[in-house]
Formats: C-alpha cells, structure tokens, sequence
C-alpha cells in the first residue's frame, strides 16, 4: 500500500478524535460502522437524534400572607434584692489594702530543645515559684510535667533566669507563690 492510500482515513480519525478529545467541543455520542473496501477503510458516522430537553414548569406564584397580630405587652414588676451582708474584715485591717501581684520582669521564652523539635514532642509544664520580699526567686516546683524531660529542663532553666517585682501589699513588698505555664507548641517557634 502506498501512504496517499492511508492519508484520508489517518485525516477523518484526527478529525473525530480532536472534536471528541477537544474541550468545549460539543458532545454527540456517535456510532461508527466499518466497511472493508478494496484497498481503504470507508467509515460511517451515524448520530443519533437530538432530544430537546424536557420544558420546566414556571414556578407557582408566591402570595403573601398578612402578618399576625403582635401578642399583647405584657409588664413584669421587679423588687429590688435584698441587700447582702459581707462578712467583716475588721480583724486584720492589712484584709482591706490594695494588692498587687508577683510579676515577671525582664523574662525570656525558654529554647525550645532542638531534639525536642526533631521528635515533635509538645506540651506544657507549669511550675510554682515562691517569690520573695526582696524580689529574689525562692523555692521552684514542678506542679505539671509536660511529658518530657528535655522541655521541662528548657522551661526550668528560663524561669531561673527570670528576675521578679515581688507582690505588694499596702505599697509594701511581700512574699508570694505565683504559677505560671510554658506551653512548647511546634507551631509557635
């Protein structure tokens, strides 16, 4: 056989498989029947018929209803409350002076461990710290672990290189506890 022979099959088969395979081509499902000629393929295409879509039905008419009546007001008297005693603070005058508690100054976030952040480890550790008179840190306890050690050593190692501005009571310092939590989340450093 000889390529011209082959030519115009090869061009109908490019021709229907680019209207086919293109998008936005329109879609029409075809039938093809093969007859063996001589020397060629003779190929027939047969559509199918086109069914129009079923017509919709126009929606029903919305008719408004009138609205109900408002329901009749209606007026709540109310008694005032009684009044409420509280208890007496006049055995220890210091009860009634104005508080401010233990803060931390000049603090930075603990490092979070490198291989802490490797394994993905989380969590949180709370601590209780007695802060002094003076400002100086007292006795540290661990209240809650976070699961794992290297971070709790990491919150341990900040909170001792923290410094404090004691409670006060009165205008005057005082000793105090105060907690305070670390939480070690990979997404926040």
């Amino acid at each position: 056989m000889r390529w011209p022979d082959f030519l115009l099959p090869f061009c109908l088969s490019a021709v229907l498989h680019a209207s086919v395979l293109l998008p936005g081509a329109p879609y029409r499902p075809a039938e093809a029947r093969f007859k063996k000629g001589a020397s060629a393929v003779t190929l027939d295409i047969v559509t199918p018929e086109v069914v129009p879509p079923p017509e919709v039905a126009p929606p029903p008419e919305v008719t408004e209803a009138p609205l109900p009546e408002p329901a009749a007001r209606v007026e709540l008297a109310v008694e005032p409350a009684a009044p409420v005693e509280l208890p007496s603070t006049e055995s220890n005058p210091e009860d009634r002076g104005v508080r401010s508690l233990a803060m931390l100054d000049g603090f930075t976030r603990p490092v979070y461990p490198a291989a802490s952040r490797r394994r993905g480890e989380e969590g949180t550790v709370v601590f209780s710290i007695e802060v002094l008179a003076s400002g100086e840190r007292g006795k540290i306890e661990m209240m809650s672990s976070s699961g794992y050690s290297r971070l709790d050593r990491a919150a341990l190692e900040a909170l001792e290189k923290a410094e404090f501005i004691p409670a006060a009571l009165l205008g005057r310092p005082v000793s105090s506890t105060k907690r305070i939590a670390f939480t070690f989340r990979l997404e926040d450093y």
